[in-house]
């Protein structure tokens, strides 16, 4: 990722796919294969596939990119051959999170490169981040949800996770929400009047489908 910064797809060599999608996408794929056959004979099961917001709109590269809309669409299509087992399968999408890396990346400002978003937006961003236990309390609380095929083969987002099943983050608060209407006013750069917005008004989950350039806007 690092030494192709800035670079194009076809400035890259074709072996960037692979370094990209071997441990992202073709690992989600064999984990789910061995995962299943477990599952399956037991009727009952969960999956938890990590993706993110890069599955519908740019973001990092194109293998980065398209890896996330895969597992997306991978999610739901084995939702469908695994409901039968009682088999849930979801895409779990984490906010901005505070991982070693990100911060290294933040220091050396490769995250401000890799994203062409400002440095001081990328410090904000960071800061109200979650960590990698608030992830891992969503999918907990998804594991004791005797409900669960209500929700498989969709695309859940950590801070929805967190307001439906009231857990927070190991500093006691809730990490700032891609839906929040504030964030996506500081993220487009209107960081006056998202201070002014109240954090609970959301936009719609169906607006981030709809935000997707996979179609022609008439």
């Amino acid at each position: 990722m690092e030494k192709n910064v800035g670079k194009k797809f076809f400035e890259c060599h074709p072996s960037f796919w692979d370094e990209i999608n071997n441990v992202g996408l073709r690992n989600v794929y064999i984990c789910s294969v061995l995962a299943s056959r477990m599952m399956v004979p037991r009727q009952k099961g969960l999956i938890v596939n990590i993706s993110s917001a890069a599955g519908v709109r740019y973001f990092f590269n194109v293998p980065y990119g398209v890896g996330k809309a895969a597992i997306d669409k991978m999610s739901a299509d084995m939702a469908e051959e695994l409901k039968h087992y009682k088999v849930a399968v979801v895409s779990l999408w984490p906010g901005t999170v505070k991982t070693e890396k990100s911060y290294d990346w933040l220091r050396s400002g490769m995250l401000s490169k890799l994203t062409k978003i400002p440095q001081a937006q990328i410090e904000r961003m960071i800061e109200k981040g979650e960590t990698p236990e608030f992830v891992g309390r969503g999918v907990v609380c998804l594991a004791c949800d005797y409900q669960i095929l209500k929700k498989t083969g969709c695309v859940l987002l950590t801070g929805d996770l967190s307001n439906e099943y009231m857990f927070l983050d190991n500093d006691g608060k809730i990490p700032s929400n891609m839906r929040s209407v504030n964030v996506a006013l500081d993220f487009f750069g209107f960081t006056s009047a998202a201070k002014l917005i109240p954090s609970f008004l959301k936009i719609p989950a169906t607006f981030l489908h709809l935000s997707s350039n996979k179609f022609y806007k008439l």
